[in-house]
């Protein structure tokens, strides 16, 4: 009995160990790599340039992970609900985020704001 407890210590130490150069933050690992697909090019009409150059927001990825849509703006992550600089996230798809503020909605293209 002992041997099979100090068995089973000893694995999950060296398996703890193992796992310490793995991010922690899965957002951080994908940014670094880049492993999200540029969506395809659509004109932006320049109001909505102008309104999110005013608030800097840049919309960097999406992400799906069990059936919840992330979105990467500004290197932080958000989901629906979420507020960002007075804007409250309202859609999530893999094209595009739609943000809202004072009833002006406002649509985040990847690599586009």
């Amino acid at each position: 009995m002992r041997v099979l407890v100090l068995l089973l210590l000893t694995n999950s130490l060296l398996f703890a160990w193992d796992m310490t150069d793995i991010p922690k933050n899965n957002f951080y690992f994908i940014n670094k790599y880049n492993f999200i697909a540029p969506v395809a090019k659509k004109e932006i009409p320049s109001s909505i340039n102008s309104i999110t150059k005013n608030h800097q927001l840049k919309l960097t990825g999406i992400i799906k992970m069990d059936n919840i849509f992330y979105a990467i703006i500004n290197g932080e992550n958000y989901k629906i609900g979420d507020a960002i600089k007075g804007f409250k996230i309202i859609s999530i798809n893999m094209e595009k985020v739609v943000l809202e503020k004072n009833r002006k909605k406002v649509e985040l293209y990847v690599g586009k704001n």
